[in-house]
């Protein structure tokens, strides 16, 4: 498990049964005795497992255990601006004291060999600078192309791609989404939400699930 910062144990809504296997003793105390922090977003927000009362934090739903996981792109950058300008500073103060040592092997009136010395030091310098330069622009390709992998997954994760994905969303009235059957009654229109637009439909019965 290294490297992993947390665990969501996640599933969307379901029936009483679909949703057992989030009650059984092996996998509470499999939670319970884990060190990693477990978050537990089990079916819907009215939904209550016993994962929820032995994991470290409940989520109402596995999209919110994902919101809160997750930094925003905002947070990432004013991480890697933070990261810069403590990599710059760090230079700057390392060229300091390195040209403050060259000075002071420049000004000492008595040194075997004071120029060689000095040429040393210049070469240490600039050595140092070298390794230093190439060691920043590593760190922020690096940087900048794990803030680019986030964002493609940010936009993959978007409502957009998931319809276009062949999945949709049930309005009931204007803007109110549909969550459950119980949320309409028979006979009730509503209208669904695609990928390449709008239909509308009409529940006609129940399948058991509420």
């Amino acid at each position: 498990f290294g490297g992993i910062d947390a665990i969501i144990i996640g599933r969307g809504g379901g029936s009483l049964e679909d949703l057992w296997a989030f009650n059984e003793d092996i996998v509470a105390r499999a939670i319970f005795d884990c060190s990693i922090p477990i978050i537990s977003a089990v079916g819907h927000e009215t939904d209550f497992t016993i994962t929820d009362f032995v994991s470290d934090l409940r989520s109402s739903t596995p999209s919110a255990a994902a919101e809160l996981v997750s930094k925003s792109k905002e947070e990432i950058m004013l991480a890697l601006n933070h990261h810069h300008q403590e990599m710059g500073v760090s230079l700057q103060k390392h060229l300091q004291s390195a040209w403050m040592s060259v000075d002071h092997l420049e000004n000492r009136a008595v040194l075997m060999e004071p120029r060689k010395k000095i040429e040393r030091q210049m070469s240490h310098l600039d050595q140092f600078s070298k390794r230093l330069h190439h060691g920043t622009v590593v760190l922020l390709t690096i940087l900048n192309d794990r803030t680019n992998a986030l964002n493609r997954q940010m936009l993959d994760l978007g409502p957009k791609q998931v319809l276009n994905r062949g999945y949709s969303i049930a309005f009931k009235g204007e803007n109110q989404i549909i969550r459950k059957a119980s949320d309409l009654e028979i006979g009730e229109s509503f209208r669904l939400k695609t990928g390449k637009g709008s239909l509308m439909a009409e529940k006609t019965s129940d399948q058991g699930n509420k």
